[in-house]
């Protein structure tokens, strides 16, 4: 079952941070609000940033509408990160 991360909205905003353990791969992907699939016509894009032992994030990949679903192995800690757009509304979710 998904789990939100991140409300479906235009705001620029970030998940908290997502732990992923050793052999437990977590699935991540956008989610569109109302009616507009996710496809290669859909601008958006969301970066996902690993965080590194100062606290700082650095950008490893993006969901967008080309790749709206990534995998990602652990051990690591991620987060999701969505700039201000006005052209969709989406979140991003966990399942």
């Amino acid at each position: 079952m998904a789990t939100q991360l991140l409300a479906t909205g235009t705001t620029a905003a970030s998940t908290a941070d997502v732990v992923v353990a050793a052999g437990v791969p977590v699935t991540l992907f956008l989610k569109v609000t109302g009616n507009v699939p996710v496809d290669a016509n859909v601008t958006v894009r969301a970066t996902i940033e690993i965080k590194d032992s100062d606290g700082s994030y650095h950008e490893i990949g993006a969901l967008t509408g080309q790749n709206p679903v990534g995998v990602l192995d652990g051990p690591c800690t991620v987060r999701v990160t969505r700039p201000s757009t006005t052209a969709v509304a989406f979140g991003i979710e966990q399942g």
